[in-house]
């Protein structure tokens, strides 16, 4: 949680503290280290990674869809999806990046797939360091409202692309102080349950691994 994920950090309005001196040129030269690292790992060609994930756990376009999977697993199998380009929020739509996509749909597309993204994930940092504003960090606004303030009846739903998929939070208000109906969703669920079981069906043991990897399920998402 907090451990891994600047949850501390991030708040309603903005951020809790202004980046240090000199964080600039810090995020931009680990950057630079991570983009040369990952060029030595493409130069690299290991068979046995290649064996061990060409045609293993391939997931055909319709049935990834059906299955409800999305982010790096659906565009593995030649589906260019993207919330941030399909429905954008924030500032994704001012932001250059692409969508990688292959077509195989097997665990070798999975991990490649990723790879991409990892050099598209950089680019947007880079987009997004030169575009801080100056300024306040935070809005200043109240964030709860006063007790005789009601939340207007109706519903809402929202969406946004995860490093693993696409999440998607719903609340439902009939007129209260507090929400009638609240959940949060998380792609780990629909990869983990109907899209493994899925690919385990006929599998061989030992390719087990790689396809419970591939999709890179994370277990602490699967109770929301």
């Amino acid at each position: 949680g907090g451990r891994v994920y600047p949850a501390g950090y991030i708040c309603p309005g903005g951020v809790r503290r202004d980046l240090p001196d000199g964080s600039e040129y810090k995020i931009k030269r680990v950057l630079d280290q991570t983009e040369e690292m990952m060029q030595k790992m493409k130069d690299f060609d290991n068979i046995v990674f290649s064996r061990r994930t060409k045609g293993v756990g391939t997931l055909r376009t319709e049935d990834a869809i059906r299955l409800g999977a999305t982010g790096p697993v659906l565009r593995a199998c030649g589906v260019e999806t993207d919330v941030r380009k399909d429905d954008p929020y924030e500032i994704y739509d001012e932001l250059d990046f692409d969508i990688p996509v292959r077509e195989e749909g097997d665990a070798y597309a999975r991990c490649l797939i990723r790879e991409r993204e990892m050099e598209e994930s950089i680019k947007i940092i880079k987009q997004v360091l030169d575009r801080i504003p100056q300024g306040n960090i935070r809005e200043p606004a109240k964030i709860t409202p006063p007790s005789r303030v009601k939340i207007p009846e109706g519903e809402v739903y929202v969406r946004n692309e995860l490093a693993r998929g696409e999440g998607c939070a719903y609340m439902r208000s009939v007129g209260g102080r507090e929400p009638y109906r609240v959940k949060l969703r998380g792609p780990d669920f629909l990869h983990m349950i109907p899209v493994l079981e899925h690919l385990l069906k006929g599998s061989q043991i030992a390719d087990i691994p790689a396809i419970y990897w591939s999709l890179n399920i994370c277990p602490a998402d699967m109770d929301r």
